[in-house]
């Protein structure tokens, strides 16, 4: 939490920069979907990860898309109950040049009224007394900084998708700190 509370004072501040390094993307996501791999077991949760492609290198901020994946996978987890369903899912527009990650479970979902504040700082959107409201404020922080795009649908079944749209182009990034 006081990291959390530290980045958006950087937020408020202007100051928050991107560390950009060329990285492989299905790797870093299959790493973060890895250490999940204990609580899907835990919870019996069928857990699964796709990708059209086993490789593709891309310029991103890794301190930044970590806390972005393990705040939505935790999220994910949080709301799904056992014997659900989690599934983190890549894919690629290389006409349009992005990468779209997105983060699919059968749990509760959120209600239609609640949605149009998910991404609103301290709100708590669910039932759970453990949650800060600061998580999805600050990952909407982070995909924006990585001039990318944050949204949410409801999935069709049941739960909750939530997808993040990232440039794949490095042009994008010009002024950063490479």
């Amino acid at each position: 939490l006081i990291d959390q509370l530290l980045e958006f004072r950087k937020i408020q501040n202007n100051v928050l920069t991107l560390d950009l390094e060329e990285t492989d993307i299905i790797v870093f996501l299959k790493e973060i979907f890895i250490s999940f791999q204990s609580i899907a077991e835990q919870k019996n949760i069928e857990y699964v990860f796709s990708s059209e492609t086993d490789s593709y290198k891309m310029f991103i901020d890794c301190r930044k898309l970590d806390k972005i994946m393990y705040n939505l996978l935790s999220n994910a987890f949080k709301f799904t109950q056992k014997n659900g369903r989690v599934e983190l899912v890549v894919a690629f527009d290389f006409k349009r040049q992005t990468c779209l990650i997105s983060v699919k479970d059968n749990g509760m979902g959120i209600p239609k009224e609640k949605q149009d504040i998910l991404f609103k700082r301290f709100m708590q959107i669910n039932f759970s007394s453990s949650g800060t409201g600061v998580g999805l404020s600050l990952v909407k922080e982070f995909v924006e900084v990585h001039k990318g795009k944050i949204w949410y649908e409801s999935n069709q079944e049941k739960g909750s998708i939530f997808n993040v749209e990232l440039s794949t182009s490095a042009d994008l990034y010009h002024g950063e700190n490479f």
